[in-house]
């Protein structure tokens, strides 16, 4: 058994990194490597998927917590390199998201996920198929999902159909949430697994499962209707974050208000004939 404060923020790592110094957050190392903190979890202890992590991303991670963590209220989940922030304009890293900030804002929203993206000529499903995986793959999971969980069907559809969600898997949740969302995740995702024959992918295109994860948060939160907190995301490695904030918030206040078809025939002020 592992004792946690109220709210924990797990930081999935793979390499040796610098983890904000703030009450509550942790790193977690996923796979096979030989990284050492003072002060770690490591998703190959207790009852873990790790060997899974070249095909599951982050999820090793998850299901770690889900497995391992107790007494523990809340759980979060971030990166190395991205982390939500608490305000539009701190970029640096005092403007990371406090676990104190995070349950104040839970008392009154269910979760908390990345602000959506998205493009407005380009839904959830084509996405990932431009840039993520194969026909094959989306294919299996709709027919999974029709088989274990018909009712959520709707909401699949509904998210891989629109233009917009969030990604990352990242998530502050109380820990009765995650746990019911990583038993209907995970359910899936060893079915799926037993049907997808990896050897054909290529190394990017085998993160499949963590990559159709992120859009399976999505559809688990639209279909048991909770109230969402979108909040920014800080992209260590990333530049600059302002334009891309803005455009993300013009596009989602679009398209969630039917403004869709009119943002694609004037294309930003590029009307088309």
């Amino acid at each position: 058994m592992y004792y946690m404060k109220k709210l924990t923020m797990l930081v999935v790592t793979h390499k040796q990194t610098d983890i904000p110094n703030i009450d509550g957050y942790k790193p977690i190392v996923v796979g096979k490597n030989n990284v050492f903190f003072e002060d770690m979890y490591r998703d190959n202890s207790g009852d873990n998927i790790s060997d899974k992590n070249a095909n599951y991303c982050e999820l090793t991670a998850l299901y770690w917590a889900w497995k391992n963590l107790n007494d523990v209220e809340y759980v979060g989940l971030s990166h190395y390199r991205r982390f939500f922030r608490k305000s539009f304009f701190n970029y640096t890293k005092s403007g990371f998201l406090s676990t104190k900030k995070a349950i104040s804002l839970l008392n009154n929203y269910d979760v908390i996920l990345p602000y959506p993206k998205g493009w407005f000529d380009t839904t959830v499903e084509e996405w990932f198929l431009k840039t993520d995986g194969k026909t094959e793959a989306l294919e299996k999971l709709k027919f999974t999902i029709t088989n274990l969980y018909p009712d959520y069907l709707d909401d699949y559809n509904k998210i891989m159909n629109g233009y917009m969600a969030s990604y990352f898997n990242m998530f502050v949740m109380s820990k009765e949430f995650m746990d019911k969302y990583c038993e209907w995740l995970f359910s899936i995702l060893f079915e799926l697994e037993k049907q997808i024959d990896l050897s054909t992918y290529t190394p990017l295109q085998a993160r499949i499962y963590g990559f159709l994860s992120e859009r399976l948060l999505n559809v688990w939160v639209c279909h048991n209707k909770l109230r969402i907190k979108y909040m920014f995301v800080n992209e260590i490695e990333k530049d600059s974050h302002f334009k891309s904030d803005i455009k993300d918030i013009l596009k989602y206040n679009a398209i969630s208000k039917n403004y869709l078809k009119w943002m694609t025939v004037f294309k930003w002020g590029n009307m088309k004939k």
